[in-house]
């Protein structure tokens, strides 16, 4: 699974936005999500535990499949 985030200030977020394009251009399943936020600790800080949730809830999913 891909999974990424940017903030809605971050430097990248252009180049985040045309990835998320081109993914769903060729059918790629993914997340992508933006935030409040820079490219910063402030934001990772918050943003890193919704990247953990999002793999525990696959592999929670995972576990009930097999």
């Amino acid at each position: 699974p891909i999974r990424f985030d940017c903030g809605e200030q971050d430097i990248l977020r252009v180049s985040n936005d045309r990835l998320a394009a081109e993914l769903a251009q060729a059918d790629v399943p993914h997340t992508y999500e933006k935030l409040p936020g820079r490219h910063d600790w402030a934001y990772w800080t918050n943003a890193v535990e919704r990247s953990f949730r999002f793999f525990d809830r696959l592999q929670m999913e995972r576990r009930g499949a097999t």
